[in-house]
């Protein structure tokens, strides 16, 4: 089974186009207005690699629709490319602000929606991927620092001092403070 992108756009024609243009690549699935979409995105959060969002619709603006995914947490995981008619930065701007990874403006040029379409939910696929990578990692090293704070604790004078110092280093990453010692530390590069 293919991915699903979902597509809201009150205008047929350009759910159409869209479809024409991605449905080879992607299971797409298609809402009418703000509402709709954001039910399907709640019915299908864990499918849905990205959403491509009309900016201007009736009754709840691509904007609004925007504002309800940052709210419900759904922004962080779910990209959305917002599409407009109008060739405005400011515009532009203000969708980047509020979280939009892509902004495209009609009418649609079917290379250039291919490329940004797939290079968001590749950036989102890696940056979900790393993300799961550190979790796995801090994990670990959470397991670790538990097993030397153990032996620590225990007392066992076999335990060399640079377990210790691991120990320390560990202790700086989880509260963040890492960052700060390394640029105090002699060593640190000069600017």
């Amino acid at each position: 089974m293919k991915d699903k992108i979902l597509i809201i756009d009150d205008e047929k024609i350009n759910r159409k186009r869209l479809y024409d243009i991605l449905g080879t690549d992607y299971n797409i699935i298609e809402a009418t207005n703000g509402p709709e979409g954001l039910e399907i995105i709640r019915e299908y959060e864990d499918e849905i690699l990205a959403v491509l969002l009309a900016l201007v619709m009736p009754d709840m603006s691509g904007l609004m629709v925007v504002d309800v995914m940052r709210k419900e947490k759904f922004l962080s995981k779910i990209p959305v490319v917002m599409i407009s008619g109008e060739n405005d930065t400011d515009i532009e701007e203000v969708c980047l602000e509020k979280g939009c990874a892509e902004f495209i403006v009609k009418p649609f040029k079917a290379n250039i929606i291919k490329k940004r379409v797939n290079n968001v939910i590749n950036s989102n696929i890696y940056c979900k991927q790393l993300e799961e990578q550190v979790e796995k990692q801090t994990k670990k090293l959470v397991d670790q620092y538990d097993k030397l704070k153990l032996l620590l604790h225990n007392g066992k004078s076999e335990i060399p001092l640079f377990l210790t110092a691991i120990a320390n280093i560990y202790q700086l990453l989880k509260d963040g403070s890492l960052i700060l010692y390394l640029r105090s530390s002699p060593f640190a590069p000069v600017n």
